[in-house]
């Protein structure tokens, strides 16, 4: 059974709802409501892996996420965009523009959301909604640094709670995944300067160096806490 935008409206706001247990008819329906999003989220993964993309991907969102999204931004259960969502991890933001523009490509009407110009709480990638038969599929296009400080993110709001990925949790932890992000940006910044000169610049060379210096340092720390996160893990 399809259900219609007013039963999907509704079932959203008894799910957002943080006064009463969750009822399993209400699970149930969500379950539902999520399977219609299979075919929708197959299509993309096939275009995306015709591209040479090689997407990654997930489906659903948990309930958790889900119920949390709906009570943090009271936002409709029916127009929730990434419910199924894939992703795409790439080298550099000409990588990511490309990436975003080759899908627009394929989907009319879909728009890049960059949030490199506005990051969501230090999250930076490209975002492409597309939607297929109705129902829409969240595109993830994030480069290497920008998929490791995601994956420290989640490390860190799995231990310390979900707030710490929505900017809340312990301040040190807030700071600290700020202080990366505006990193990432650096490299960014340093990607768009070198490719707006031209190779015959007398500092290209200096430039190239600095840029390669920069993002291997960054990248070796991520991954270092990355993998200290994971021991931590380990060791619970």
């Amino acid at each position: 059974m399809r259900l219609s935008k007013s039963q999907i409206q509704k079932l959203g706001e008894r799910l957002r709802r943080v006064d009463a247990p969750l009822q399993d008819s209400d699970l149930t329906l969500l379950d539902e409501y999520c399977q219609t999003f299979e075919e929708p989220y197959g299509e993309v993964m096939r275009v995306l892996a015709d591209l040479g993309l090689n997407p990654t991907g997930r489906l659903p969102k948990t309930t958790r996420s889900i119920t949390a999204k709906l009570t943090r931004l009271r936002t409709n259960l029916a127009r929730m965009q990434d419910i199924a969502g894939c992703r795409v991890v790439v080298a550099t933001c000409a990588d990511q523009d490309q990436a975003a523009k080759r899908l627009c490509g394929r989907f009319p009407g879909a728009e890049p959301d960059d949030l490199r110009v506005r990051p969501s709480n230090g999250y930076r990638a490209v975002h492409v909604v597309v939607e297929v038969a109705g129902r829409p599929v969240e595109v993830q296009i994030r480069t290497h640094l920008q998929q490791l400080w995601a994956e420290v993110s989640e490390k860190l709001a799995d231990r310390f709670g979900l707030p710490v990925k929505y900017g809340q949790g312990p301040e040190l932890v807030a700071t600290f995944l700020a202080g990366y992000s505006d990193e990432v940006a650096e490299v960014e910044s340093l990607e768009d300067t070198l490719a707006s000169v031209s190779p015959d610049y007398p500092g290209y060379g200096d430039l190239q160096g600095r840029l390669s210096t920069v993002k291997d340092a960054l990248e070796g720390r991520l991954s270092l806490i990355l993998d200290a996160l994971d021991g931590l893990d380990g060791t619970q």
